[in-house]
């Protein structure tokens, strides 16, 4: 049987809500342990919906209420690297919204604290597990030479640079 991983939601705005709660809460080996938000009437709300049995708000505070292993980090961007570096002060793994922050020193400085906390640091990047992109990704990486053709050259117009 899988281990439970217990992860914290920081920030519950529509991302949050729509896209990342339901598939937390599908998962069998994740357990959402608590909602960090300084709007704690609404993570209530979100919380009693989903089904979470924490609210807080602060990332500190329910780190003291609680044993957490990952966070993910849905907050507004200017947000980003203050909740980011919070969930590796407090030994967590982290799977950040995109952008990661919202320059690039700020992110030099995330991506140094991951690496000295040694946890996991990942953007929610999530064109990179589409499977038509995966496998032009293996046809390119194959030398494949018409692999943009193969693809009608849709990849090209639908992707910004480095969206994969």
């Amino acid at each position: 049987m899988a281990r439970t991983v217990r992860i914290a939601v920081l920030g519950v705005g529509s991302v949050g809500q729509v896209i990342h709660l339901p598939i937390l809460n599908r998962l069998s080996d994740v357990e959402v342990v608590g909602l960090v938000d300084p709007q704690r009437e609404k993570a209530q709300t979100i919380a009693e919906r989903f089904g979470v049995p924490r609210v807080a708000g602060s990332l500190d505070e329910l780190a003291a209420e609680t044993d957490l292993e990952a966070v993910l980090v849905c907050s507004p961007n200017h947000a980003h690297e203050e909740g980011v570096l919070g969930a590796l002060e407090h030994g967590c793994h982290v799977l950040c919204e995109r952008p990661l922050t919202t320059s690039s020193d700020s992110a030099a400085r995330v991506v140094e604290a991951a690496r000295r906390a040694q946890r996991h640091l990942m953007v929610a990047m999530n064109q990179r597990f589409r499977y038509d992109l995966r496998a032009i990704k293996h046809f390119v990486a194959s030398g494949e030479r018409r692999a943009g053709r193969a693809a009608g050259g849709d990849v090209t117009r639908n992707c910004r640079v480095g969206g994969f």
